[in-house]
């Protein structure tokens, strides 16, 4: 099994004594480590949770309107929304993309525009601005597309709609290619001289941006948009942008308003879909959610219609005004995502044996692996489980035809985008970011492409790279393992990449009643006690059986690292620890 190296952080500062003075020591120490050094900073960091406060979140979020092209998208919307044009919100097909389709269409829904959807067919149109799509609005009498979550790069499907008299708004996140497309307004606070002053929004994201320019400019309450701020959440926590700036202060919204126990006390509490799916995903009663729930429960169902069948029923249940209806949706999806889980464990399976069977696979600096038969809803799961096996970069194409397509993801800070970039002499087309994309090829070309592909990685890639790495970042003793010390770093919240949830190790431990759970036996339920016999909390190691199995013998002591969060149980607030690795005691 392969091993993690543990970076211990280099913390050679002295923290002023007036700096968070009621702080845990151990807190004070964390924040002071991630750049918050004032009280001035400290206090701009901790987002209300009180009634009256929602306002100064709020007030964090940039102007719309400094996002490039902004003023001319507000202007084309609202031309549409008084004269009632008829206007076609399409999105992609994952998370990011259907969220944001739920977001524009149920917010002009609101207000009483002419609207419709489109989703494309994953494996009939791929991913972008198609031209059925586009013939689809051309049919229809469309005089407005909102593109969401893509665009950037369609220039055909978008020269298409133009000369067919069809405006579109681009409402994109990713990085750019060699010239924009000649669309009505492209908004991409990543284009290179968009001057927006935070670049790393969702989808979701950008699209809530166009709506609340709107709002702006027409005077109407934000709150009327706001109601749909569960979307927003979940794109962001789904889409692994970073955990900062807006994208923190939006997903803390999102979250207080998914919450069972809504301390925010929001005009709208969640959304009938959204409260739908936790039901079904046994977080109903949930007080406190948090973004990895977001992300290992509700994100998979969502996915799951678009990898399995259409987006569309993704789509239809996030909109769903109706309980009965909305449960119906719920339903289908939940089969959706079990035929989705069973497909992408045994592809996994049979790519990780393909590895397995072959030398130059195993020694190799990345993964290229094709089968004619495999599902391309899943290719980007299995990509992201066969990475995590043999971490490097790694690319899973499938596909019957002359064209073949895949998923690729990639691994520590390694710009994976920039790898496929520089085999595009073999590629039909790709797109994404620097830690997943996808891309398409003649199938003639693969042996080709696999070989430049494993040269140009070979050639970039560094040696702490291809090691996972688990950054620690405090040493915890038995007593400091308290909710207060929980809720004194849990400021930092909501978690995610650039913010990530901290790691924190207890050293010279000892088993006292470990044991394997799960169905399968593949986790393990961690018992641990100090050598002066205090009993730590329960810790739960998912995937860690294997390990366990090898590493165990009853007379070892044990360091374990581990993150922390909260859970209620009997109206009773503990803590949740998760462990993230564990090894033999050195000392």
């Amino acid at each position: 099994m392969r091993n993690s190296l543990w970076k211990f952080p280099e913390q050679n500062f002295d923290i002023p004594a007036e700096f968070a003075p009621t702080y845990h020591r151990k807190a004070r120490e964390l924040l002071y480590a991630r750049g918050i050094t004032t009280n001035e900073e400290l206090e701009k960091l901790i987002l209300p949770k009180k009634d009256g406060e929602l306002g100064r979140i709020m007030n964090l979020l940039h102007d719309p309107f400094r996002m490039k092209n902004m003023d001319k998208a507000v202007s084309r919307l609202t031309q549409a929304v008084l004269e009632k044009q008829k206007i076609l919100v399409y999105g992609d097909y994952d998370v990011d993309g259907t969220t944001s389709v739920a977001l524009v269409y149920s917010f002009l829904c609101d207000i009483g525009c002419n609207v419709s959807f489109y989703v494309p067919d994953r494996y009939i149109e791929g991913y972008g601005i198609s031209i059925t799509g586009i013939e689809k609005a051309i049919e229809e009498k469309v005089q407005l597309i909102i593109a969401l979550d893509c665009g950037i790069k369609d220039h055909t499907s978008i020269a298409l709609a133009q000369e067919n008299n069809i405006d579109v708004i681009v409402c994109d996140h990713h990085n750019e290619g060699d010239k924009i497309p000649n669309a009505f307004a492209v908004l991409d606070p990543k284009q290179h001289d968009c001057s927006y002053p935070f670049e790393q929004l969702s989808g979701c994201g950008v699209g809530y941006k166009l709506l609340s320019a709107f709002c702006k400019q027409q005077n109407i309450d934000i709150r009327k948009l706001n109601k749909y701020l569960d979307y927003v959440a979940i794109s962001i926590a789904s889409d692994i942008v970073p955990m900062k700036d807006e994208n923190r202060a939006l997903m803390h919204l999102g979250l207080c308003k998914m919450q069972h126990k809504n301390e925010l006390k929001q005009r709208d509490k969640v959304l009938l879909s959204i409260q739908t799916m936790l039901e079904q995903s046994g977080l109903g009663d949930k007080n406190t959610l948090s973004v990895s729930n977001v992300v290992f429960k509700l994100a998979p169902r969502i996915n799951a219609a678009g990898r399995i069948k259409s987006a569309r029923d993704a789509v239809n249940l996030l909109i769903s005004k109706d309980a009965r209806e909305a449960k119906e949706w719920c339903e289908k999806i939940e089969k959706h995502n079990n035929e989705r889980r069973s497909l992408d464990q045994n592809i996994a399976k049979e790519a990780l044996e393909m590895i397995e069977n072959d030398e130059f696979l195993r020694n190799a600096k990345s993964t290229v692996l094709f089968s004619e038969s495999w599902h391309k809803g899943v290719v980007g799961i299995v990509a992201s489980r066969v990475s995590d096996t043999y971490y490097r970069p790694t690319i899973i194409l499938c596909g019957d035809g002359e064209i073949i397509s895949g998923s690729a993801r990639s691994v520590s800070d390694f710009d994976l985008y920039s790898a496929i970039e520089q085999c595009s002499e073999y590629l039909t087309a790709f797109g994404g970011h620097t830690f997943a994309a996808g891309l398409s090829l003649k199938r003639e070309n693969l042996e080709k492409f696999k070989q430049k592909f494993e040269e140009v990685v070979a050639k970039t890639i560094t040696e702490e790279q291809q090691e996972p790495v688990i950054t620690i970042d405090a040493e915890l003793t038995y007593e400091d393992l308290t909710m207060e010390f929980h809720d004194d770093f849990s400021i930092m919240a909501p978690f995610g990449p650039e913010n990530m949830n901290p790691v924190f190790v207890i050293k010279n431990v000892v088993d006292f009643a470990t044991k394997k759970v799960g169905n399968d036996k593949t986790h393990v339920q961690f018992n641990l006690m100090t050598k002066t016999g205090n009993k730590l909390p329960r810790i739960i190691g998912f995937g860690l059986a294997e390990k366990w199995d090898e590493l165990y013998a009853p007379d070892r002591s044990y360091d374990i690292c581990f993150t922390m969060s909260e859970d209620e149980y009997n109206n009773t607030r503990r803590l949740n620890l998760e462990a993230k690795d564990f090894r033999i005691s050195q000392d």
